[in-house]
């Protein structure tokens, strides 16, 4: 009888034993299974940030100015200003990078005449705006009807404007082609295509266009 206490006893034991052993391997297999996680989400994570951080640089406004460093290689007849004018001609200079010569060109073309309507938009609107604050007696000028197809005027400058100089020169570092584009309009041709879009209010338009602040157009 003694013997078979002894017996069971040994055995219980050894089961503790290797119970304890069972936990202790489970245990250290979690500890091990997250560890191998955590090194392979650093892993991952850090080659994203080096994909991140030597991936091209893309360009993505088809109007960005040429830096300062380019200058010197720029078009002789580019100029840093954005627009330009004189008593009879509005005159918009515009940039822009593509992969594709032509299209870079193109770009800048594009950029150049949203450039030339901008600019005229602003002048009409001001000449508008200070004839009423200065006369105070131009009701017709505010009326809405008016207003759609008068802020729509500029969209003249398509008609009439020109394309007075284009180039491309490489982007350093082999980034891409910037085309340049010199895009100009005859002021006297674009009142003419505007007196045709606002036929339906003649009378506003002649307002505006005998008015004194209509020299600074």
């Amino acid at each position: 009888m003694d013997k078979i206490l002894v017996a069971s006893g040994q055995s219980m034991a050894d089961f503790s034993l290797f119970y304890k052993i069972i936990n202790e391997f489970i245990l250290n297999k979690i500890i091990m299974d997250r560890i191998l996680l955590k090194l392979g989400l650093a892993i991952i994570l850090m080659g994203l940030i080096g994909c991140s951080a030597s991936a091209p640089t893309v360009d993505s406004t088809a109007n960005q100015q040429a830096p300062q460093e380019e200058l010197e290689w720029m078009p002789e007849w580019f100029s840093e200003q954005e627009i330009t004018d004189n008593d009879t001609t509005i005159t918009a200079y515009a940039t822009a990078i593509d992969s594709d010569p032509e299209r870079a060109v193109s770009k800048a073309q594009a950029w150049g005449i949203a450039r030339l309507k901008r600019e005229v938009s602003d002048r009409l609107e001001n000449i508008r705006t200070n004839i009423i604050d200065g006369e105070g007696q131009t009701s017709e000028l505010k009326d809405p009807s008016f207003l759609i197809e008068f802020r729509k005027a500029a969209d003249a400058v398509e008609e009439v404007s020109h394309m007075r100089e284009t180039a491309k020169r490489e982007v350093t570092d082999h980034q891409g082609i910037r085309g340049f584009a010199k895009v100009q309009v005859n002021k006297a041709e674009l009142i003419e295509a505007i007196d045709a879009r606002l036929s339906s209010y003649e009378g506003q338009w002649e307002t505006i266009k005998n008015a004194q602040f209509f020299s600074s157009f």
